[in-house]
């Protein structure tokens, strides 16, 4: 197999965990997560790669979150260990969500987050959780904050943060923020199953049974089926 990469690409930015000998055999999947992983480190993250649901391990040394500590329950708190001067914290229920015209279900181009306590976002708030707007361009999250429990105003420059992203997979996202006190998160996309439909109704003819349902998914969710279910009675 003669493989081509282009000049600009240095093998140190796409270091995979597989380790190859000679005489190895590779497998087509094999190969194809390789170029995949390639493709992906090489590309511009999209609002789609980041709807849904994240879990994120957020490293930080910023005090904010020694005085967060103080407030916070025992299995909310930020770690740092023996008192060494990192913090950590599993943060398991990152939402990033496609907002819906006027309630319904079609997206109206614009985003926004949730996130539980601790705020990732805001390590000084240890009483709210994090909820908000964002666009991403360029690999850059652009988003408002929350504090004490209120949204952001996007016209307020001291309201407003910018979010680094790098694409490890495409369900692994690393983000870095706040330049003078730095935060850094590793984030991996939760495969979640979709949230059960509403207003099922069904009808039926002399050769088929036709269901309709409505969805009430915020993102898009794929690989799962309907399964037939056949319940016996008596």
């Amino acid at each position: 197999i003669f493989l081509s990469y282009p000049m600009n690409l240095i093998g140190g930015d796409f270091d995979t965990p597989h380790t190859f000998s000679a005489g190895d055999t590779i497998s087509a999947d094999m190969m194809n997560e390789i170029f995949d992983y390639i493709k992906n480190s090489n590309k511009m993250i999209s609002a789609s790669d980041l709807i849904g649901s994240w879990s994120c391990i957020i490293y930080t040394t910023t005090g904010e979150c020694t005085t967060a500590n103080t407030q916070l329950a025992e299995d909310k708190k930020w770690d740092n260990g023996t008192g060494d001067p990192l913090y950590v914290y599993n943060s398991n229920t990152l939402e990033m969500i496609a907002d819906n015209v006027s309630g319904g279900t079609t997206p109206d181009g614009t985003y926004s987050y949730t996130t539980p306590l601790p705020n990732m976002f805001r390590c000084a708030d240890a009483q709210h959780g994090g909820l908000g707007k964002w666009i991403v361009k360029n690999n850059v999250l652009f988003m408002t904050f929350s504090s004490g429990g209120n949204a952001g105003d996007p016209a307020v420059e001291a309201q407003n943060m910018i979010v680094k992203l790098k694409k490890v997979t495409n369900s692994k996202i690393l983000m870095e923020f706040n330049p003078t006190k730095p935060v850094f998160a590793e984030c991996d996309k939760q495969n979640l199953p979709p949230n059960k439909p509403s207003s099922l109704t069904s009808e039926k003819s002399s050769s088929s049974i036709t269901l309709t349902w409505t969805d009430s998914q915020t993102e898009a969710v794929t690989g799962y089926k309907v399964i037939r279910k056949t319940v016996v009675t008596d």
